[in-house]
């Protein structure tokens, strides 16, 4: 089994914020999915389990908000017994241009919140994640990241959420060395 966690924080203020990429990524893999069971577990919103690219996956979109994602993420990993290289987190990255993928077996939190919360919580940084570029601030890195993308921004966050959910089912048919070899380097918005 595997799980696929997209980090957000809950509520409507947060809904279309860089922040929030991890749960559009979610809802761009899930949207055409049917039916498709959705729970309130684990202080999450819960997709699945369902057959995806292949593989029985779960979908899961903390609602602990961005800093104690690693509370819901635990209590999933445990329920369901998924082994962390079966885990993959999707999350922005102010540091990266936007669009740019980055996919890593492991590695630290490289100063994310959310991330750090999962490292946290399951005791090792070998997790794989997808971090995705929201672009770099320009000042607070709190309100650029809690900010909706700008217009010129919107324009090209449809191909940012296509090329992500195709680097996630490349994630689930490739192993991770394969995975990262496809996906990181390539070009940001086709």
């Amino acid at each position: 089994m595997r799980l696929l966690v997209g980090l957000g924080n809950p509520g409507p203020r947060y809904t279309s914020t860089r922040h929030n990429i991890g749960w559009m990524i979610i809802g761009r893999l899930t949207s055409e999915i049917n039916p498709l069971k959705r729970v309130l577990r684990f202080e999450s919103e819960v997709l699945g389990p369902v057959k995806f690219s292949g593989e029985t996956t779960v979908f899961l979109k903390p609602l602990t908000y961005m800093n104690l994602s690693g509370h819901a993420v635990r209590k999933a990993v445990s329920f369901y017994d998924i082994a962390t290289p079966d885990i993959l987190v999707i999350y922005d990255d102010a540091v990266l241009p936007l669009g740019k993928l980055r996919l890593r077996s492991k590695g630290t939190s490289g100063g994310h919140n959310g991330m750090a919360s999962v490292i946290r919580e399951l005791g090792t940084v070998e997790i794989p994640r997808l971090r995705v570029g929201v672009g770099a601030p320009r000042g607070d890195i709190v309100d650029h990241v809690l900010s909706p993308f700008k217009k010129e921004e919107s324009d090209v966050l449809d191909s940012i959420l296509d090329n992500a959910a195709r680097a996630v089912t490349i994630w689930l048919s490739d192993d991770i060395d394969l995975a990262m070899s496809r996906v990181n380097g390539k070009a940001l918005i086709e």
